[in-house]
């Protein structure tokens, strides 16, 4: 059963690797002022992702009587994808702004257009996880 998990995990560790590369491909960065010694990128360069082996053994699960009992793996194996910079949920999901009237909107910020980086990722590459979780 080892052999399959190491496959899983190597399954997931591509998963991972592809779509991080396109959802730093997918992040803005900003742009600042020549001179300003201001460089973007940092959220950019802080997508990464880890895969997750959760121990647990095995525990058996009995369909009608012993001889048909089937064990079934407790571990969960998992990819997260994703990034610990606190403004990235503002950049993937964008914001609003907080005018009340109408009036009031033309001096109020507009707030951010959403800038989807890690969904669109993940939707980018759907059809490869599919295929390479087929396998």
């Amino acid at each position: 059963m080892a052999k399959f998990e190491d496959r899983l995990n190597d399954k997931l560790a591509d998963i991972g690797d592809r779509i991080t590369s396109r959802a730093k491909d997918n992040c803005p960065t900003g742009v600042y002022p020549k001179g300003s010694g201001i460089v973007g990128g940092r959220l950019r360069s802080s997508i990464s992702w880890k895969t997750k082996d959760e121990n647990g053994g095995y525990e058996n699960h009995e369909r009608g009587t012993a001889k048909d009992a089937v064990k079934v793996p407790k571990k969960k194996l998992s990819v997260k994808i994703g990034t610990s910079v606190e403004y990235a949920p503002f950049v993937e999901f964008g914001t609003y702004s907080m005018a009340g009237k109408a009036s009031d909107r033309r001096a109020a910020p507009k707030g951010q257009k959403r800038k989807a980086f890690l969904r669109l990722a993940l939707y980018e590459n759907r059809n490869f996880i599919k295929k390479i979780m087929s396998l």
